[in-house]
């Protein structure tokens, strides 16, 4: 997916993306042609049917632009990835949910 094609974009993922530049300071130039990767985890279910268990982003090509490398770069210090998304899909929710009555206005 190119960096360029998710701004145009009216998504979660686009927001994400725009926040990342605002906060670093840093006007994406599309000439630059970044991709952002996107990886799918599935599980089957039967013959031929497949439902999304993760979906995760890799922003790494966008990195050198929004973060130092240096001692004062958070994911540096810490030894971890701030620029990350992912969307964990969980089957097993119950069947209805009980709403309590102080959600309900009284009359």
């Amino acid at each position: 997916m190119s960096v360029r094609e998710i701004l145009e974009d009216e998504t979660l993922l686009s927001s994400f993306l725009y926040s990342i530049f605002t906060m670093s300071g840093y006007e994406y130039d599309s000439s630059l042609g970044l991709n952002i990767l996107c990886t799918i985890d599935v599980s089957k279910t039967a013959e031929n049917e497949y439902r999304p268990v993760k979906i995760s982003y890799d922003f790494e090509e966008i990195k050198p632009f929004v973060l130092s490398n240096g001692a004062i770069s958070g994911e540096y210090a810490l030894d971890t990835d701030f620029i990350t998304m992912s969307y964990e899909f969980d089957y097993s929710l119950a069947e209805t949910v009980d709403i309590p009555a102080e959600f309900f206005p009284s009359t």
